[in-house]
């Protein structure tokens, strides 16, 4: 079927093709090639243009006969893919057992290209469970489809024969999927029968290992004898190869003297474990041996462990052996005829004489500190059971206990030293005339005492022979020492939590919220208990003592951290942060000591650290510390990352606020900058919290134009959420590990030194780029067919393409369109026109649509593009719009000279109607930052004037009494030409409004709501000279007004914490409307625990008295509290402002804040001279008091102008100069101009000439005649 081509010199047929079709190779039949069905004279035609008129087009038939071959190397074949073979490719290799954890991935081998469709699976015939799944797991190429079969536990199946297909374990199941031949639309399904093909075999083993049968393995093939130290293998028969993942195992038996291990020795992935088992003495058996279990792992005799560390043999072993014996107790024989053939014997009975082997020290020795607990290892050579108080004797005179080892080679002693035990090497020592450095001591607390080996004979406990010679290894190893010896401080070093605020090299600056931690290294371990502190040389404030406190997170053995940390108001005053030189202070609490390390700490230390006079305190990289928690951070500088230049909309402009401290920042704080027209843009923080400059980040806005980019004030620089920049609350703070004290965030006044505009200026550039020039490069010219011609569009500003955007040309009966081609530079794109058959035009022209009204706005296309001004991020679209043709602006537009106020152009001209034209103004000092424009339709129109000359003139001339038009042609008659014919002029005078409209003027105050309603109050505790401030002091909270108590009294500690005191005050006191407390130390007291409060309330518009103290339960000598005091009132509006009349220059007395509508409407009509119908006046806030602003809504009558009554009132302006509160301002601003129906008067002036006397503006016919002669 024909799909595509018309127009072109080729054409695109498509052929489906359905079942039963087979074409081998495929071929076209030449007679008749293209056939029309369906259709009546269907027929194919050639387009073309007429050599004797090209405005008129013909259709030719096409010639459809054709003698050529058609060489195709297609080939159709729809019968459907039949299976010619089946693999298996395992991860146990062919023909062999499958276990859980393999993987059998079986290959359907196609004899066609195969697609699949939905969940096809491939049925397994096994035993358990009944007919599973092999999952579709993908293609190894077109023809052959891969299922994947896991084996789990359970699965199993009996070796089948393949080869014989009745018999075989595959099939494709019926899942609602489906196989078919591939190809663009599949519908041939596969045939899904199995051939003659040769299957391998498989067989699927998923069932738990278990034990079969334990035996001897010694391969004697009579009955043996063991004795003492000899050996022998027991195996462990399992139902199938396992793989030994964890352990070692161990077989539990018992051999005549209680259970004992077996150990493992061989057998890992194969389906027989080995276990050596060597006899002791005490071993004895005559017939069977017996098994009690098989764990999994050494010492589990006293219970059974089944947790799968003995897993069936596969390519992922998962499955876990069940190690349940086949039949409990069961005897260790070798086969059913070994059984009845041997009998197994142990006997030990004559076996050497148990002694001591060796004497070890535990441990790695070395020195230890006394009131360390050692122990000692003795090893025997064979199994012992101890009884009783068994002792060993050492050469400090101390003896170390039995501990335990009792039924094993070893006993383990312990001692715990004592300072009499300090020796330079701890050892064992013969007790006096003996062999022997065991005691062994009957006593009523542990019975009689003995040692003998498992045939319960005494165990030989000399340690030297009748020569005197060592029967043991001597001296006792690993060396060690026992040292009372104190541990010393032997260095100081202060490491900050952060490298700080360094202005050199050598020194570095801490503030509130940091951490410095003092490191003291002692030259040998030390024990810590308790909360040793050391006095740090800093100073408060109020002359307490500062410490560093002892951090045992921070420490190691032979190094004690102490941690201090820097609160507001603390300075070292320029020096060096030292320590006093005087002993750690471990006296402040009796539960506190530093001793030299062991298991039971007894030597204490010596705690005085080096001389810092000697040895000055310094950073381990040899940095001194100066902490100042009194200096507040504040801005050096601000500054911009951009060159200066022309931005705008969608440009990022990045910013820098220079602090001179490291600051830390949280949340968004932003920067309000006056991006002109009265609009605020915003500056976002970006990066550089933890240094001393943030980066700030702005993005140009739509209409954001100004000369110089500044921000709106001072105060511009805000941590807070604002509404406009919808940031979160965060906040600026001098940097510290808890960053504590608030950064000053005031800024540079706009304009001065440091400010953003001081060194640099950027211009926002708001403008709209707009067409500005349309021509072509190549005009004078004549173009052909096919020739090319470029036309250029130049805007008034640089602008970026995206797409391809069309120009309409007017090109005769077809127009046509020029496509953009690119740049030529940054404000001026090239569109290319290419000259097609037919085109004719004398003058080209852009298209314009030449109804009534008359526009060629549509000739522009973006066809899906866009075209904006130039940025980063383009958002500004330029504006399109084209002049209808030829409608050039003529007359008097020359430039017109002004400071200020109106520009009145006089005499312009377009000679051409048209519906949309667009007239631009621009100020030549600065056309980027103000433009303007409006909209001119010209109509149908003609002039009634004739231009002759008054020198040179034929009598009775009568040129233009006579026109005529037709068919576009002005006939004019010239009878007697050059004789001057009168001129028609006509003058209307009209007015915008058919009926008065009252001018409406709004007056509003304003007030920071935030800071004019805060109100702050302190109170501080004090005492005697150096006397500690205890116990408690309530608050309480009474109506000045009332003098109603609101709540009980609310007590707090003598040291409350400011956070605390928050919580307690606006749960309790709701009415105080959400305060923030501050706490400080008392500067003025010289007394102990004595600190100022600082009660913000932040909203204290309705008025707050003063809290009520009582410290009449504080302890202390001198002990009080003072009374609250306001120390910061609110600063909400008050004062007066004045209004100024711009067109009589009159000014108003005084208004108040809180005026009211009948006095302003009073204050304006006798003062200002102008006549009010109506005023609405109104609180701002929902507070509804005129402290937080006030606004009053004016509607006008009239006033009197120069031409009388005039409803369009001059725009009242306000001076708030005595207007006082927080950021106080007053504005006017106009909501409806006013206007009035015609009326009033008019004067004419002739080109060049004085103007008339003013007239009636409904002066009737005489009296115009009157004034244009005078």
């Amino acid at each position: 079927m024909y799909v595509s081509g018309a127009g072109s010199k080729e054409l695109i047929f498509i052929y489906n093709i359905l079942p039963g079709d087979e074409a081998l190779p495929l071929m076209i039949q030449t007679p008749d090639i293209i056939r029309f069905d369906g259709f009546d004279g269907g027929i194919f035609k050639y387009l073309g243009h007429d050599d004797r008129n090209l405005m008129e087009s013909r259709y030719i038939a096409a010639d459809l006969s054709w003698d050529g071959q058609i060489a195709s190397n297609v080939f159709i074949d729809t019968k459907p893919p039949t299976i010619v073979n089946i693999t298996v490719d395992s991860t146990c290799g062919v023909n062999k057992t499958h276990r859980a954890g393999d993987i059998i991935l079986v290959h359907v081998i196609f004899d066609k290209p195969v697609v699949i469709f939905g969940d096809v699976r491939l049925q397994m015939r096994t035993v358990r469970p009944v007919g599973a799944f092999a999952s579709f797991h993908g293609k190894l190429n077109r023809e052959t489809v891969v299922f994947r079969y896991f084996v789990e536990e359970g699965h199993w199946s009996r070796d089948v024969d393949l080869k014989n297909t009745s018999e075989s374990i595959y099939f494709i199941g019926d899942t609602g999927a489906s196989i078919f031949h591939e190809s663009t639309h599949p519908v041939s399904a596969a045939d899904l029968n199995f051939g003659s093909f040769d299957v391998p075999s498989i067989r699927i083993e998923g069932r738990k290992p278990f034990i079969k049968d334990i035996y001897i393995s010694n391969g004697e093939d009579g009955a043996a004898v063991y004795g003492k130290d000899d050996e022998f293998l027991v195996a462990v028969k399992m139902s199938c190869p396992v793989v030994v993942a964890k352990g070692p195992p161990v077989l539990i038996i018992d051999a005549g003297s209680g259970y004992k291990e077996a150990n493992f020795t061989s057998g890992n992935n194969t389906s027989t474990l080995l276990f050596q088992y060597i006899v002791e003495i005490g071993d004895r058996s005559s017939e069977f041996l017996k098994v009690k279990m098989l764990c999994i792992a050494s010492g589990c005799i006293d219970g059974s462990s089944n947790e799968g560390y003995i897993q069936q043999l596969s390519s992922r072993p998962s499955l876990n052996a069940d190690l349940t014996l086949p039949e409990q107790n069961a005897s260790i024989t070798g086969t059913i005829e070994y059984l009845m053939r041997n009998v197994v014997s142990i006997d030990t009975m004559h076996a050497p004489k148990t002694f001591v082997r060796s004497i070890e020290l535990w441990g790695d020795g070395g020195i230890v500190g006394v009131g360390e607990v050692i122990r000692i290892h003795v090893i025997f050579s064979d199994r012992v059971y101890c009884r009783g108080g068994l002792k060993l004797r050492l050469n400090t005179k101390s003896r170390a206990a039995y501990e335990s080892g009792t039924g094993t080679k070893k006993l383990i002693f312990v001692l715990k030293t004592k300072l009499q035990d300090a020796t330079k090497r701890l050892d064992w020592e013969l007790n006096e005339n003996s062999n022997t450095a065991f005691i062994c001591e009957t006593n009523s607390h542990s019975g009689s005492c003995s040692i003998t080996n498992g045939k319960g004979e005494q165990v030989d406990l000399s340690l030297v022979d009748e020569d005197g010679q060592f029967r043991i290894p001597y001296p006792l190893s690993p060396e060690i020492e026992v040292s009372s010896t104190p541990p010393k401080i032997v260095s100081v070093h202060a490491n900050p939590s952060h490298f700080g605020d360094c202005p050199s090299s050598m020194i570095c600056e801490y503030t509130a919220g940091d951490i410095i931690v003092l490191n003291l290294k002692f030259d040998y371990e030390i024990s810590i208990r308790g909360n040793p502190r050391i006095k740090v040389a800093c100073y408060d404030g109020v002359n307490d003592y500062v410490y560093a406190t002892f951090d045992s997170d921070l420490s190691n053995d032979t190094n004690a951290a102490f941690k201090y940390v820097v609160l507001p108001g603390h300075t070292t005053e320029s020096l060096p942060l030292s320590y006093y030189y005087e002993e750690i202070d471990v006296l402040h609490n009796n539960d506190t000591s530093i001793k030299r390390k062991s298991t039971y700490p007894t030597v204490s230390a010596n705690l005085l650290p080096p001389d810092p006079a000697f040895y000055p305190l310094k950073s381990e990289t040899n940095i001194l510390i100066v902490v100042d928690a009194i200096k507040v951070p504040s801005i050096r500088k601000l500054s911009f990352k951009n060159t200066t230049g022309i931005y705008s909309p969608g440009d990022r402009i990045l910013l820098v606020v220079e602090f001179d401290k490291n600051v830390d920042v949280s949340g968004t704080p932003v920067l309000l900058l006056n991006v002109g027209r009265g609009k605020k843009g915003c500056a976002f923080y970006s990066s550089g919290s933890n240094t001393t400059e943030l980066i700030f980040y702005y993005d140009v806005g739509l209409s954001h134009c100004t000369e110089k980019l500044e921000y709106d004030s001072k105060y511009s620089l805000v941590k807070s959420h604002n509404e406009q920049c919808t940031n979160g609350n965060g906040w600026i703070k001098r940097t510290s590990d808890t960053s504590i004290i608030d950064a000053d965030l005031t800024l540079p006044t706009p304009g001065s030194r440091g400010s953003l505009s001081f060194d640099s200026s950027l211009l926002l550039d708001c403008s709209e780029p707009y067409i500005s020039k349309i021509w072509s490069p190549e005009s004078p010219g004549s173009f052909n067919a096919k020739q090319k011609v470029s036309i250029l569009v130049q805007f008034s500003r640089s602008v970026v393409v995206h797409g391809s955007p069309m120009l309409l040309l007017e090109t005769g009966t077809i127009d046509r369109w020029a496509v953009y081609k690119s740049k030529l530079n940054e404000s001026t794109l090239e569109f290319e026109y290419v000259v097609r058959l037919g085109d004719k035009t004398d003058d080209l022209e852009y298209w314009t649509d030449e109804d009534l009204l008359r526009s060629s706005v549509p000739s522009f296309n973006l066809n899906g593009g866009s075209i904006m001004a130039s940025s980063t991020n383009p958002v500004l679209e330029a504006d399109i719009h084209i002049n209808p043709s030829h409608g050039t602006l003529n007359g008097h537009n020359q430039p017109v000279h002004l400071n200020e106020g109106e520009a009145e152009f006089l005499g312009l001209k377009i000679g051409q109607r048209g519906n949309d034209y667009r007239l631009r103004f621009t100020f030549d000092q600065n056309p980027r930052v103000f433009q303007d424009e409006t909209g001119v339709i010209m109509q149908q129109s003609c002039e009634y004037e004739v231009n002759g000359n008054e020198e040179d003139r034929n009598f009775d001339d009568g040129f233009g009494s006579a026109v005529a038009l037709r068919n576009g042609l002005l006939a004019v008659s010239a009878p007697k030409k050059k004789v001057p014919k009168s001129e028609i002029q006509v003058v209307k005078v009209q007015s915008e409004a058919s009926e008065k409209q009252l001018e409406v003027q709004i007056i509003s105050t304003k007030v920071d709501l935030e800071l004019s309603t805060r109100s702050i109050q302190t109170f501080s505790t004090f005492a005697n000279r150096d006397e500690e401030i205890r116990g408690t002091f309530s608050l309480a909270y009474e109506d000045p007004n009332t003098g109603y108590l609101f709540s009980s009294e609310i007590f707090f500690t003598a040291d409350a914490e400011a956070q605390f005191m928050k919580e307690q005050l606006n749960e309790k006191l709701p009415i105080l409307n959400n305060v923030e407390v501050n706490r400080l130390a008392n500067s003025q007291c010289n007394c102990k625990n004595g600190w100022t409060w600082e009660v913000t309330f932040l909203d204290a518009s309705l008025g707050i008295g003063p809290l009520i103290t009582n410290g009449t339960t504080l302890e202390g000598r001198g002990a009080g509290i003072t009374k609250s005091e306001v120390v910061s009132p609110t600063n909400m509006l008050h004062g007066f402002f004045t209004l100024l009349n711009p067109f009589t220059f009159t000014s108003s007395r005084n208004i108040s804040f809180a005026a009211t509508a009948q006095e302003m409407k009073y204050i304006i009509e006798q003062d200002l001279a102008v006549t009010i119908q109506s005023i609405q006046a109104g609180n701002l806030d929902p507070r509804d008091i005129p402290e937080l602003g006030r606004r009053w809504k004016i509607t006008f009558l009239s006033h009197i102008g120069p031409y009388g009554e005039d409803a369009n009132v001059p725009n009242l302006i306000a001076n708030g100069t005595f207007l006082n509160g927080a950021k106080s301002k007053v504005w006017t601003y106009v909501e409806i101009e006013g206007k009035s129906p015609l009326q009033g008067s008019l004067a004419f002036s002739f080109r060049g000439s004085n103007y008339s006397s003013f007239i009636p503006f409904d002066a009737s016919g005489e009296i115009i005649k009157q004034t244009l002669e005078s």
